[in-house]
């Protein structure tokens, strides 16, 4: 099954500042990854009922946030 790509790339320019350490670009580089982050992060649990539930896992995405920042220091360009 071929699905069509719907998504943007970021920009290179604002790759670039975000490497540098411009605060603006790493929340947009964030911001970007924000619906795969929340994805990673989501956890299901079972309420007394047996029933499933799924939430974001605050801690897990704010450790994912973190991972991704850190990484932009180290990427090569």
């Amino acid at each position: 099954m071929n699905r069509q790509a719907n998504y943007t790339l970021l920009p290179y320019d604002t790759i670039t500042r975000a490497v540098n350490g411009n605060v603006e670009a790493i929340n947009i580089v964030v911001s970007h990854y924000s619906r795969y982050i929340n994805s990673l992060a989501r956890r299901i649990f079972y309420d007394g009922q047996g029933v499933s539930r799924t939430y974001v896992d605050e801690q897990l995405k704010h450790r994912i946030e973190t991972k991704l920042i850190c990484s932009l220091s180290n990427f090569n360009l």
